[in-house]
């Protein structure tokens, strides 16, 4: 759903690269955009060679770039997609002086996006929203954010998080979008299509967790359940790439620990592009979401559009996304769903 604009261009400004989990579905909603017959330019705020404009954020250079753009006038509807990571990227290659001149410069440019657009609109992915923000943090967002015309969010629940954390933005108009809403599918083929082309069992009920292997993920739940449901006729496929931090890595050597102990737990740890994303899910029969923490979930939007099982944790942001998934509140009661689950039909 666009923003209402009298505008017929548009700025669609993100991280265009897989650092993180929206790049799918900011390229759909360009691909949305076009079809309405707006003109969109693309901004990456990484560096990016198949985008209209990109910045390095985490130089200064690209940050003082970043701020010529963000205060040059603009006859155009802004799009923001707001990563907290990427807004204030920090290079720790830069001594303590050169770090203040790249958060100032980053903080100018976030200040002058939307006051400088004749629409502006910004999508909520992730913002700190803990009690313990220290007043200085929450002046810098208030100041940056306010002039945004709309906010958006994929739940209610995180939208209660970020204005309750953040009061200017409390006052702001915004609505709630289905995640969902710009999806297609990349695989299009059956179930077993999918299975024979991963080359994984026809015959056993696939239970699957699929993105970045973080510990935030909780993906240890979902095989430590697994496990306590001793299922022999299932497996379980834990897949996705892990982030270069070291506890990442830790965290992915702990799951090969775990994985080890049990035949039918399986780790794929590679990169999957958007047509292995999508054959991935429609192998699975139960897609399981046993997040620690996270604001939303564009996993669990394209399993729905599969018409997937979900089993998620017991997180207000989930619980309000999928109001059909199978809801657990510890280990114990995800293997029981684990344990309970049945194809359709049998």
């Amino acid at each position: 759903m666009l923003n209402p604009t009298s505008s017929h261009s548009a700025f669609v400004i993100s991280s265009y690269n897989y650092t993180n989990g929206i790049l799918r579905f900011v390229q759909e909603q360009v691909q949305s955009y076009k079809k309405s017959g707006l003109t969109v330019k693309t901004v990456s705020l990484t560096p990016s060679e198949t985008c209209d404009l990109s910045f390095d954020l985490g130089s200064l250079r690209g940050a003082c770039r970043w701020f010529l753009f963000a205060a040059k006038p603009k006859k155009a509807l802004v799009v923001l997609h707001f990563y907290n990571a990427i807004i204030f990227k920090k290079n720790p290659e830069l001594g303590r002086l050169s770090a203040l001149f790249l958060y100032i410069f980053q903080i100018l440019a976030l200040a002058s996006l939307a006051r400088t657009s004749s629409d502006s609109m910004i999508y909520f992915h992730e913002i700190e929203t803990n009690s313990e923000l220290g007043w200085k943090r929450k002046w810098i967002i208030n100041l940056c954010l306010r002039p945004f015309k709309m906010l958006v969010f994929y739940n209610n629940a995180f939208r209660l998080a970020v204005t309750g954390a953040y009061a200017d933005l409390a006052t702001r108009p915004s609505r709630i979008e289905d995640h969902s809403q710009h999806m297609t599918r990349f695989f299009t083929g059956s179930q077993n299509e999918a299975q024979e082309c991963l080359g994984i069992p026809t015959d056993s009920i696939i239970f699957l967790c699929l993105g970045f292997v973080v510990r935030s993920k909780g993906f240890d739940r979902a095989i430590e359940a697994f496990c306590k449901a001793n299922r022999q006729d299932a497996c379980l496929y834990i897949v996705g790439s892990t982030t270069p931090d070291d506890d990442a890595k830790a965290f992915c050597g702990l799951l090969q620990t775990m994985a080890e102990k049990n035949s039918r737990v399986r780790i794929i740890n590679q990169f999957v592009d958007d047509v292995a994303f999508d054959t991935w899910l429609q192998s699975a029969d139960a897609v399981i979401l046993p997040y620690r923490s996270i604001s939303s979930s564009g996993v669990g939007a394209r399993a729905a559009v599969y018409g997937k099982t979900l089993f998620i944790s017991n997180l207000p942001s989930l619980c309000d996304m999928f109001p059909q998934a199978e809801v657990f509140h510890e280990t114990e009661s995800l293997a029981s769903l684990i344990g309970a689950y049945r194809t359709p039909g049998t």
